[in-house]
Parts: structure tokens; sequence; C-alpha cells
């Protein structure tokens, strides 16, 4: 779980609004921590996360609370994170955004960028059509040859 990971979230207040993208480098602290710092954010917002892992059975999941690193604002939320094997984990934030409007959202983290789109693709769902599928094969392919290109 330590090391950079990509983050994508859907803010959302009275409608939907664009994904933001950034990546976050996420360490281990004392007392079974963990501790998110994102970078990179297309909408430049900056935070830090802290969190713990919980083993519920067959769920794994992490749960924790953020804060602004802005020194303009003091806002603050929770986060739950459920953490997928196929490396991913996927969930939601709450909290006030900037301007104080309450918000809530998906959140999606992964290793690959791929990782991302795919989990969008999903998001909420529950389940896997035929479609989405075939779109999750087509993103993969496309995004696998543009990491190739550039590495």
């Amino acid at each position: 779980m330590v090391g950079q990971w990509y983050s994508s979230w859907e803010p959302k207040a009275f409608n939907e609004l664009p994904w933001v993208d950034e990546t976050v480098t996420i360490t281990k602290k004392k007392f079974g921590r963990i501790v998110f710092k994102n970078q990179r954010n297309n909408e430049g917002y900056s935070f830090t996360c802290v969190g713990k892992v919980y083993n519920t059975g067959n769920c794994k999941f992490l749960y924790g609370y953020w804060f602004s690193n802005s020194t303009e604002d003091d806002k603050q939320g929770r986060f739950l994170l459920t953490i997928n094997s196929a490396g991913y984990m996927m969930g939601n934030f709450f909290g006030p955004n900037t301007q104080g409007v309450m918000m809530t959202g998906g959140w999606i983290l992964g290793r690959n960028p791929y990782l991302i789109e795919s989990a969008k693709l999903l998001y909420g769902k529950g389940y896997h059509s035929e479609k989405d599928l075939q779109t999750l094969i087509e993103i993969k392919k496309q995004l696998y040859s543009k990491h190739n290109q550039t590495s």
C-alpha cells in the first residue's frame, strides 16, 4: 500500500462536477496509521489524509479523516475506501469544499492509470455489463499502449 498511487475523485454538491485527477503518496506511520499526501492536483486542491486499515472477515477497508493543506481555510472531512485485491481502492469522501458547501463524492486510487479509468466505469454499479467489459478492455489497451510509449 505504501508508495505512489494515481487518484481521481468526483466532487458532488448540488450537481455533478468533473473528476479531479492527481497523484497521492502513501506512507505508513506509528500505530498502524496510513498518511496520504496529494500532488499534481489538476484543480489546485492540496490535502492530507490520515487513516487506518481495518480487516473485517473478507472485507479490508481504510477509514480516516482528511484536512486541507491550504493556509486560507481549515476544511476537513472523512473518507472510507475499500481495498480491492485487483490493485485499486474505491470509496467515498465527505466534507466541505473551499466555499464551505458540504460535498460527497466517489474516490478511486489505483497503482496504474488504467485501473482508475476501469474503476470509474464500474463505480456505483456493482455489476459488469458486457458493454462495460468491452469498453474496459479498450481503455486498458489504449492506456497500456500510451504507458509503454512514455516508458
